[in-house]
């Protein structure tokens, strides 16, 4: 019983720090603090844009912390959404789709390929694709958008 307790003690532990790193880390660069002044000035809508994971909409099993605490991303660009838009700002996330990077080279392949089978485009993503999203999203042009989460893959 004593080990149980200390297993459980440790899978509370780590699942805090999780969930910690994910919602409320946000860390402000000096450019963006800058940026948001200038850019209502300037009259511009000034843009915020999340990030989020497949994993959070796919229910994957063995990614239920990390999975929660993106879902909480997610209801967080929401609300906020619904709280900033007053002032011009929007804000929306992005929930990308596996691509190649050393943050998934050690994830056993069947568990990647599984996941693949399960968005409606079978492909890794690629940088590319997560640039055109933000800059679609930040484009003057998307000012009427927000409170959205984009799903590259296009989730099933």
């Amino acid at each position: 019983i004593f080990l149980f307790v200390q297993t459980l003690q440790l899978v509370f532990l780590l699942s805090t720090q999780v969930l910690f790193l994910n919602t409320l880390r946000f860390k402000i660069i000096n450019s963006v603090v800058i940026w948001f002044p200038v850019s209502l000035r300037q009259g511009r809508s000034p843009k915020i844009i999340n990030f989020s994971t497949i994993a959070a909409t796919l229910n994957l099993e063995g990614e239920a912390v990390y999975a929660a605490s993106k879902i909480a991303i997610e209801s967080l660009t929401r609300t906020s959404a619904k709280e900033l838009a007053q002032f011009g700002i929007r804000i929306n996330s992005i929930s990308p789709t596996p691509i190649r990077t050393d943050l998934i080279k050690n994830i056993n392949r069947k568990k990647i390929d599984n996941l693949l089978k399960q968005q409606a485009i079978n492909r890794f993503g690629e940088f590319k694709d997560i640039v055109n999203v933000i800059n679609f999203l930040i484009d003057k042009n998307s000012d009427f958008i927000t409170g959205q989460t984009i799903h590259l893959g296009g989730p099933i």
